[in-house]
């Protein structure tokens, strides 16, 4: 078969080239006038512009100025590359604008660490999922924040997403709920709390929310309070305790606990909290060094032995046996005294979480508490939050925990036995602590 490379008659069977072929072929006309020499002109530029010559460059005969070579770019070894950490960073800076409650007190906290500022445009273009771009220095400047804030380094903060008490619970097969259960006057049974069912209900809604798919089964106990006058001691807790169900469960259960209700009205939280800590439960005195105390000095309602209230007997207070200002009611973490303010519509109350891993991978212990119900329900709510230390190579984690800050409304303002309306909470102090 004979091959042609133009296209011609013979290419298409004698027949004429179809019309694009045959528009393709045609020459363009020379410009003719003010258009031809526009366009000559330019050409003339472009060729004398790659001309070489010892004129100078655009000039015949100058020599053609070479551009440098571009310099690569290499990322800095301390850069957190966004593809991977983007999602986590940004959740890290929505949690600290929920705490702060707004992008610019965040910038001047950062700023205050000593590291570098990151402008609030940026942090909140990084809580929105937005790409920000972060220089080195800013990176450091996170990473200073972290440390001052949260003890861990950036990176490690930002690791530790995945490891976070919520998706470690959905890895196991089963987990346990304590629930406090209180005697009622005139009733033969017991009752259980409402803010403690509430607490719950709270965290198995962020739990089912972060672990949809999560196959976990949650079993579910009661600690009975015992009151009247039965005092529980330091000395009679086991002798008392031997035959309660929660109680033999603490003691070998290799499955995550949590439990919720505060030290005066759970006495499972009691014993959980003196075991992380590595303390004495419902000691007669408040033992020193702990990271956070109660302060329910002036509570009537408080009657056991508790190792986290601080009382008027361990804390001097003002001259004229005047109470400390935080007898009230308050928590006390470090040097930050965190006390209950309201008015007439509403008030701010305190509650703390604490979460440590028991020497096992699949052995987490949780323990939700507030100055009361309420404010436990707003602890729990924050349960997806919480990060939970790294296993060391024997025994348990350190214990990471927080104190979180709930609002409430009241339904009838100015009636203070009106009911509470949960508002809002979020966590205002963050630690971790590994007892000896």
């Amino acid at each position: 078969m004979e091959m042609h490379s133009s296209l011609d008659k013979r290419a298409w069977g004698g027949q004429e080239a179809p019309m694009a072929e045959r528009s393709s072929r045609k020459q363009a006309k020379p410009r003719t006038g003010k258009r031809a020499r526009v366009a000559g002109k330019k050409v003339a530029e472009k060729s004398h512009g790659k001309q070489g010559g010892a004129g100078g460059a655009g000039r015949p005969g100058a020599p053609s100025a070479k551009r440098p070579a571009a310099t690569p770019r290499v990322r800095p070894a301390n850069l957190i590359p966004s593809t991977s950490y983007s999602a986590t960073l940004s959740r890290l800076i929505k949690e600290e604008f929920e705490r702060l409650r707004s992008f610019n007190a965040l910038e001047q906290e950062i700023g205050r660490m000593g590291g570098g500022t990151v402008s609030r445009r940026q942090l909140k273009s990084l809580a929105e999922g937005r790409p920000a771009r972060l220089s080195t220095s800013q990176f450091d400047a996170l990473d200073v924040y972290c440390k001052a804030t949260r003890s861990r380094s950036l990176l490690a903060v930002l690791s530790a997403f995945d490891d976070r008490l919520l998706p470690e619970v959905a890895r196991t097969d089963r987990a346990t709920i304590i629930l406090g259960e209180r005697p009622v006057a005139g009733r033969d049974s017991p009752s259980l709390s409402r803010w403690d069912f509430d607490s719950m209900a709270e965290f198995l809604r962020s739990f089912y929310y972060e672990s949809r798919n999560s196959s976990t089964k949650f079993d579910f106990m009661e600690a009975r309070l015992r009151a009247g006058r039965t005092v529980v001691t330091s000395e009679s807790y086991e002798k008392e305790f031997e035959l309660e169900p929660w109680f033999n469960l603490l003691k070998g259960d290799l499955n995550p606990i949590i439990c919720f209700g505060s030290p005066r009205s759970s006495h499972a939280a009691e014993y959980m909290l003196a075991r992380m800590f590595k303390v004495e439960p419902f000691a007669r005195r408040t033992p020193e060094g702990l990271p956070f105390y109660f302060g329910w000095a002036t509570d009537a309602y408080f009657q056991h032995q508790c190792s986290f209230v601080q009382s008027r007997d361990n804390l001097p207070g003002p001259a004229g046996g005047e109470d400390p200002p935080w007898a009230n009611r308050s928590v006390i973490a470090g040097e930050m005294v965190h006390e209950v303010r309201g008015g007439r519509t509403g008030w701010k109350s305190y509650g703390v979480s604490a979460v440590q891993r028991r020497g096992d991978p699949t052995r987490i212990w949780a323990v939700f508490c507030g100055l009361s119900g309420p404010e436990t329900r707003g602890a729990a709510r924050l349960a997806g939050q919480l990060d939970l230390p790294p296993l060391p190579e024997a025994g348990p984690s350190g214990v990471a925990w927080a104190v979180s800050e709930t609002s409430f409304q009241l339904s009838d303002p100015g009636n203070p036995l009106s009911s509470r309306i949960f508002e809002s909470s979020r966590i205002v102090q963050r630690g971790v602590t590994h007892p000896e």
